[in-house]
């Protein structure tokens, strides 16, 4: 809800209030196999509660016979959040050969035939993990806009944020011991373990991992193996951090004389430069059994130069600009392991990285009743300092660094760009008004780790997709007192094969997981207003 308040002509206050509450039921988030067994398998167990509160005061006014305009106040939001999710994995089959390798931290070799199967626990079979989040923030700003010459304005602003972050973490594994003890007395062939391993006195051929599986069933079909459960959480976390930062902006902007454009189709022309810095707040990202970790946070300098024209009698409107974009601790989901070798997708830090590009956007009102629309972009990405764990080392207990500096953006094509345009027939019958639309993504990489990229320079659609395009079209009509609309469309015209929800776990599972976007689709909306 919002409250304007005008005091005088040259003072207005204005107040704004949000509040939401949301639940999220459970739900699947991530199947990596994408097959029936439970490996490697990501659940929200439980109800999420999420709730989020707001409210900002403004200072609106205008000083020195309206030469400076200014826009002050304040802004705090507290948001809450309950979790609870699990990973869960399969009990673990290997070779006695191997696992020796990988507990002396050695990259395992092909193992010797016959091997002897062993069968328990690598990576945590059932790890359940209940995860709070309190997040308070509080920020002041101040934007201020001086006319220096009818044609020159100079605005200045900042703001000043503080946000503390409070997140409460309990981990809680299965139950190694007992479960090694059920293998043992199962009577199928397990002998007693060692390291959580069981050696099964039968061959690989008789399925020693599924028949260790067998002896944990799903009874209360929830989708997660009845493993018994550990009596002690294995962690318990509690982190809390406020980060500041006061972030500054500078911008200069000209309004071209009339008299130079005078006897043109340009109505207007308004060129600008801008300095202005950005900040996002670190926060604590869940780890496993290994607990809560610090992402820092992500902070951004940009410089952008630009120009605004209007011409044909303001029919037509075009926007350009080129900017220049410098982070420190950008923000990206990778993958990693904890510990206990679990794999985990996490938020993490890349050091410095850095966004040139361009923007073109176009708006024509050729006629009244026709609008075209446009809008492009090309852009470039660079990592300059990206260093990462080495997965496979991670999981041997091994940290070793490696650069991935050299490796494109994930889920950032380089060029878009977008077209629309419709035509309105008034008619007795009412207004009929057909419009296609046009969009394009360049190629894209949409790798989470080191493999993903030497894969994806092998053959990019090992974990990338190529160019595509979407065309999607709507006939519409409203009755002339604009009571009664109907509108046919179709999305995906040309029935474009293209990937969404994409995401390379190469070093991991060596796994691409695509979701098809949709199909070509037909359908009717109808709209009463009474």
């Amino acid at each position: 809800s919002t409250i304007d308040w005008q005091l005088s002509d040259d003072l207005a206050l204005k107040f704004v209030f949000g509040a939401r509450e949301a639940k999220k039921g459970p739900l699947i988030s991530s199947d990596q196999d994408g097959g029936p067994a439970n490996f490697s398998e990501s659940h929200s167990t439980s109800d999420s509660d999420r709730s989020s509160y707001s409210a900002e005061f403004q200072i609106n006014g205008s000083l020195f016979d309206n030469r400076v305009h200014y826009t002050t106040g304040l802004f705090g939001m507290q948001e809450t959040n309950t979790e609870e999710f699990t990973l869960i994995n399969s009990l673990n089959g290997i070779d006695a050969t191997t696992l020796a390798q990988i507990a002396a931290g050695q990259e395992p070799t092909q193992p010797l035939a016959p091997a002897s199967p062993l069968v328990g626990i690598f990576v945590d079979p059932v790890l359940m993990s209940e995860f709070d989040l309190k997040n308070t923030t509080l920020a002041a700003f101040l934007q201020a806009s001086l006319d220096i010459t009818d044609h020159l304005e100079l605005t200045v602003g900042g703001r000043w944020t503080a946000e503390t972050r409070q997140s409460d973490l309990v981990v809680t594994g299965a139950d190694k011991e007992a479960i090694g003890q059920r293998l043992l007395t199962s009577g199928l062939g397990f002998g007693p373990a060692a390291e959580g391993f069981n050696p099964f006195l039968g061959s690989w051929l008789q399925d020693p991992v599924g028949l260790a599986m067998s002896l944990f069933p799903d009874a209360n079909g929830d989708g997660i193996d009845d493993f018994p459960m550990a009596a002690e959480p294995r962690q318990r976390s509690n982190r809390k951090e406020t980060f500041e930062k006061f972030t500054p902006m500078l911008s200069l902007s000209y309004q071209l004389p009339d008299h130079f454009i005078e006897d043109t189709i340009v109505d207007s022309v308004m060129t600008y430069g801008t300095w202005s810095t950005g900040f996002k707040s670190g926060f604590f990202e869940p780890r496993g059994v290994d607990g809560l970790a610090q992402v820092e946070p992500e902070e951004v300098e940009n410089l952008e130069m630009g120009i605004k024209i209007e011409a044909l009698r303001r029919s037509l409107r075009v926007n350009f600009a080129v900017y220049q974009m410098d982070f420190d601790n950008q923000q990206l989901i990778q993958v990693d392991a904890d510990s206990s070798n679990n794999l985990i997708v996490i938020f993490d830090n890349a050091g410095q990285s850095e966004i040139s590009g361009a923007e073109l956007e176009v708006l024509w009102i050729p006629m009244p009743s026709m609008t075209i629309n446009l809008a492009m972009s090309k852009n470039e990405y660079r990592f300059t300092q990206f260093q990462d764990n080495n997965l496979m080392q991670a999981v041997l207990g091994n940290q070793v660094a490696i650069d991935r500096s050299d490796e494109p953006f994930p889920v950032s094509p380089e060029e878009t760009l977008s077209i629309g345009i419709q035509h309105a027939f008034i008619t007795s019958f009412g207004t009929f008004v057909p419009r296609l639309d046009y969009s394009y993504k360049s190629k894209t990489y949409y790798g989470l780790d080191d493999g993903s990229y030497e894969s994806y320079k092998r053959d990019e659609s090992l974990a990338g997709q190529d160019a595509y395009a979407i065309v999607d079209a709507r006939f519409s009509w409203e009755s002339i007192n604009g009571s009664t609309s109907v509108s046919a469309f179709m999305k995906n015209v040309t029935d474009e094969r293209n990937l969404v929800g994409i995401a390379s776990v190469a070093d991991s599972l060596a796994t691409f997981f695509q979701t098809y976007g949709e199909p070509r689709m037909l359908g009717v909306d109808m709209k009463w207003r009474f």
